[in-house]
């Protein structure tokens, strides 16, 4: 998978993020299950407001984790594609709605990132596959680039975000519908119409951020690699050894 494996610090972001998605969550089973979730909340009982704030932590996670597995295991991965998998393709592939994030990188940017990075690890790796490289390069970022390495916090925190409040839209859809079903009553039809238009409007910010991840790894390690003065040296003298099987495709672990 592409990112899903590596783990960062839980920040406050992250943690009122969890919170959110999962209150909203929360209100909207008290909606199904007619429980009038504000007499708990506006009561002077703090035990009943801990237990709403543990409940929401926890759905939070839950949805985290049910957004990786429809979403991004899914859509992403096996519809669209990780960003690994396409950016180095000259060909573009054109999905309805889904161009832009589909879109690779340009045949110069290509040419010169296979150039560095295969003078970066002079050609250790005889076969590399995309997803390997991606995973180089971003531990190479990390370990080097402390003010790139920050703006990736940024965007997995963002991507993350938007990703579950798709999900969390999602379910609320489910739930709309489930009352269509039970009422008979149609007037629950346009809200599920409005569910699945901001669930599909949070997915592409999430896409967008999910892409400006890899670009960021991608771009930070081109640019920390350029600024060697060996590799300006060596480029200098037409030194441009190319990774073979750069392309090869993969299967995700």
């Amino acid at each position: 998978m592409f990112m899903t494996n590596v783990k960062f610090p839980l920040s406050v972001f992250d943690f009122f993020a969890y919170l959110i998605q999962g209150f909203l969550l929360l209100v909207g089973f008290c909606y199904l299950f007619k429980i009038n979730i504000l007499e708990i909340t506006t009561t002077d009982n703090l035990f009943l407001d801990f237990i709403v704030i543990v409940l929401s932590y926890i759905l939070g996670n839950v949805v985290a984790e049910l957004s990786r597995w429809v979403i991004e295991g899914g859509i992403v991965r096996k519809y669209l594609g990780y960003p690994s998998d396409f950016v180095f393709k000259e060909e573009h592939r054109k999905k309805l709605l889904f161009t832009e994030y589909l879109r690779p990188y340009s045949k110069e940017f290509i040419k010169e990132f296979k150039t560095a990075y295969s003078w970066y690890y002079n050609n250790k790796f005889s076969r590399i596959d995309d997803y390997n490289s991606f995973r180089l390069c971003f531990h190479t970022v990390k370990e080097r680039c402390p003010n790139a390495f920050s703006r990736l916090e940024v965007f997995i925190s963002m991507y993350d975000f938007n990703r579950n409040l798709s999900m969390v839209s999602l379910v609320y859809g489910s739930i709309f519908l489930t009352i269509v079903i039970t009422t008979g009553e149609l007037i629950w039809l346009l809200r599920v119409a409005l569910s699945l238009i901001l669930t599909f409007m949070l997915l592409l910010r999430y896409l967008k951020f999910f892409k400006s991840f890899a670009d960021e790894v991608y771009y930070s390690f081109l640019n920390y690699v350029m600024e060697k003065e060996d590799y300006n040296k060596s480029s200098m003298n037409g030194d441009e050894k190319i990774v073979e099987n750069f392309e090869k495709p993969h299967h995700h672990q």
